[in-house]
């Protein structure tokens, strides 16, 4: 009895800390089901970064960072900003935290392991992309992205699919041009994945080259992808309906596009003066597509059909501007980041 307390008190150690700490649920129980009155609702009651849904949309994947335990002289302890990240998972509808995974191996609180981005799809099956490498920059080995598939119903089952090196020893492992960045990871299948590509330079120019749109093949042992670059660079990808890409722009355009790279079907949102589509998406009664108009944090839903003429819907107006949405796959919901919190609206 007294281990499994002493575990639980270590588990509150490595989560509390600075602004970014949480504890493990990391959401608000306060709200239990669909918001209906018009209102954004707040999932979460601390500062998260959004990443996505999962691909049947019942759940909302996030990231914090999370306080790094340091004894100081004195043996007096306190919580560091850590370079480590940890991944969660709440329902889409509110409620407690359904899953977070920190990398808790042993000799990691002196390396950088920072989620760039995730995917969960319906069977839980998840992958990540982590940013690895060591915090001193004086190490021959910098940094470098690997892509790892494991799952939410078992924490301990991950592998490695790809490693994406900037550099080893100072030198370009990759010529220039060469993938070694993705972000916006979607499944589009059972082992088929889609992302946005890039180049990014050696660690210490981190600026981001744009290159096309990933389609990733999962294999028994690694995962292949093929480079689509007949795209401009998108603002956000979703998954689509019948294994397609949403390529969504904030001009107004949304572009299904089939893992081979043609077109399935075209929409353009109309836009007012100072509007951009910030998000768009597909659920069983329909495709939605978001604008934000000159009203920060004025939402308006398009309703279109695939290839169809998009007509206007409801208006909401959120508590802050809003730089990113995604819409539910499950009901059509839109969840939202702003200032810092996580919200839904019906």
């Amino acid at each position: 009895m007294r281990q499994g307390r002493s575990r639980m008190l270590l588990l509150a150690v490595l989560l509390v800390g600075c602004e970014h700490s949480m504890p493990p649920s990391g959401v608000s129980d306060r709200w239990t089901g669909p918001w209906r009155d018009g209102d954004p609702a707040q999932l979460t009651a601390f500062q998260v970064r959004m990443i996505g849904l999962s691909a049947d949309g019942a759940q909302v994947v996030f990231t914090v960072r999370r306080g790094t335990p340091v004894t100081g002289p004195n043996g007096t302890h306190s919580p560091q900003d850590g370079y480590d990240g940890c991944l969660g998972l709440l329902p889409a509808t509110g409620g407690s935290g359904t899953f977070l995974a920190c990398d808790d191996r042993s000799g990691q609180q002196d390396s950088l392991n920072v989620i760039l981005a995730a995917a969960v799809d319906a069977e839980g099956q998840l992958l990540q992309e982590i940013n690895v490498g060591p915090i001193d920059g004086y190490s021959p080995v910098r940094e470098h992205v690997e892509l790892y598939l494991g799952s939410t119903h078992d924490r301990a089952v991950r592998r490695r699919l790809m490693t994406l090196y900037h550099d080893v020893n100072g030198q370009l492992t990759v010529p220039p041009g060469s993938l070694n960045w993705l972000t916006d990871l979607v499944w589009l299948g059972p082992n088929q994945f889609a992302a946005i590509g890039y180049y990014a330079p050696a660690a210490l120019q981190p600026s981001l080259n744009y290159l096309g749109i990933v389609v990733g093949q999962i294999g028994p042992d690694s995962a292949t992808t093929t480079l689509v670059t007949s795209r401009p660079r998108p603002s956000q990808i979703v998954r689509g309906p019948e294994g397609t890409t949403l390529l969504v722009y904030t001009s107004g355009e949304v572009i299904a596009m089939a893992p081979t790279g043609e077109d399935r079907w075209v929409v353009r949102i109309p836009l007012t003066p100072g509007a951009s589509l910030i998000g768009a998406g597909c659920h069983p009664g329909g495709c939605l597509a978001v604008t934000e108009e000159a009203t920060p944090g004025l939402l308006t839903r398009w309703q279109f059909d695939p290839g169809g003429e998009p007509t206007p819907g409801a208006s909401s107006q959120a508590n802050g501007p809003v730089g990113r949405l995604w819409v539910s796959a499950r009901d059509g919901a839109l969840i939202f980041p702003t200032g810092g919190g996580l919200y839904r609206f019906d």
